[in-house]
């Protein structure tokens, strides 16, 4: 059983979907596509709750269970994603050499765009070898508003 929710984040419209095992998805929209579900799943429920957090500054690691399907690779990008610090970045190359495998960067990076949990697996920290912003799923100027962001709170100290 599904269960979709929409989220109204400072930089656009986040649709959330979860099943009993976690949430498979939380990717930004343009529009609600179609209605939301008639319920909500706790797991759900706890991933707009943590997204307001964060968005509010009070939140840096995500605690949610999660059930994002890929393939072993993707699953270990994801998982190698999941370990970057909150407000850091790190470049594909260095992600891959991480992952054991200098050569594999190109597959790193298209593991990278096939995450569809957007902000809790941090693939938006991702960059170019040359420090230079590339590729997101959702837009570059989403992908340089969560960098800012996170820079900023480190910056003050919210947390």
């Amino acid at each position: 059983m599904n269960c979709t929710c929409y989220f109204q984040s400072p930089i656009g419209l986040i649709k959330i979907t979860g099943t009993e095992l976690g949430i498979s998805e939380i990717i930004f929209v343009e529009e609600k596509i179609g209605t939301s579900s008639s319920f909500i799943l706790k797991v759900v429920e706890d991933g707009i709750h943590q997204l307001e957090k964060c968005f509010q500054g009070k939140l840096k690691i995500f605690t949610l269970k999660l059930d994002q399907k890929g393939t072993e690779f993707q699953q270990s990008v994801w998982n190698e994603l999941s370990n970057i610090s909150f407000g850091k970045t790190i470049s594909y190359q260095a992600l891959a050499i991480q992952l054991g495998d200098k050569k594999s960067t190109r597959a790193v990076a298209s593991a990278n765009a096939k995450n569809k949990l957007a902000i809790v697996i941090p693939c938006h920290c991702v960059i170019g070898s040359n420090n230079e912003l590339t590729g997101y799923a959702w837009n570059l100027e989403r992908k340089k508003c969560l960098l800012e962001f996170e820079k900023y709170t480190q910056q003050i100290n919210l947390f």
